[in-house]
């Protein structure tokens, strides 16, 4: 795996910073040797992790990728307000940025089970919208849409961590001072954090930047089969009676 910046000679120096140093020509310490440029271009190196994340994301619904730099799970929960449809969600607890929701519970009161939500486009509704949603009882639906997360209809009830929210988040970015963090996804398309940035600065030989053009387009091809694949191997159901071997 890659890590941000490895200025130890004796390891190589293969850090992400240290790579794009050698692809561009601007040499060992041209960029980890200059404060200003490190962080401009840990932010460029930034700007592909996060482009890398939105393929990373929409590969694939049922397959739920989180940066695995996070020591916690993208499940949040917070209390039921009677009579209040919307939820502002906007970060976890990390400060990490919410960017999508996939899946809502909340508990009944009366039974304590937890109630899977189902989701639904506020857009689609044409008739008694209105009334719908300002109409109260157990919620059955959800919608989110920028920082709002929308229960219909509104709960008739308060309940303390009453709601349950698993979601998608951005990923850990990199800060300028950052030494052996790895980026947080699998290691065959870390290459795509110093091919991108490499580019985006310029690469002095014509030879090189041509190679690693078709190298950052060939790897996230790759990338997106690969995140599109994960997860959708389903286990085969078992159909019938099962006979006790006894």
């Amino acid at each position: 795996m890659a890590q941000f910046s490895n200025t130890t000679a004796l390891t190589g120096k293969n850090g992400i910073i240290q790579k794009i140093e050698l692809t561009t020509g601007l040499g060992d310490g041209g960029i980890s040797g200059n404060a200003i440029l490190l962080s401009q271009v840990t932010g460029i190196v930034n700007d592909w992790l996060g482009k890398m994340t939105g393929d990373l994301l929409q590969a694939d619904g049922r397959y739920e990728w989180d940066d695995t730099n996070y020591t916690d799970q993208p499940i949040a929960t917070f209390n039921l307000v009677a009579d209040q449809t919307g939820y502002s969600f906007t970060e976890d607890d990390n400060a990490s940025q919410i960017l999508d929701v996939t899946r809502v519970e909340v508990k009944n009161a009366a039974s304590g089970d937890w109630i899977k939500l189902r989701p639904i486009d506020q857009r689609e509704i044409s008739q008694g919208y209105t009334e719908w949603k300002e109409s109260s009882g157990i919620p059955q639906y959800f919608d989110f849409i920028g920082t709002v997360l929308t229960l219909f209809p509104a709960s008739s009830y308060a309940s303390t961590n009453g709601c349950k929210v698993w979601f998608k988040r951005e990923p850990s970015y990199f800060a300028y001072n950052d030494t052996t963090k790895e980026p947080g996804f699998c290691t065959p398309f870390q290459e795509m954090l110093w091919l991108g940035p490499s580019l985006d600065l310029g690469i002095q030989d014509k030879a090189k930047a041509l190679w690693a053009e078709k190298r950052l387009i060939d790897a996230r091809a790759n990338l997106i089969e690969f995140y599109s694949r994960r997860g959708k191997y389903e286990q085969p159901r078992i159909v019938g009676q099962v006979r006790s071997s006894r």
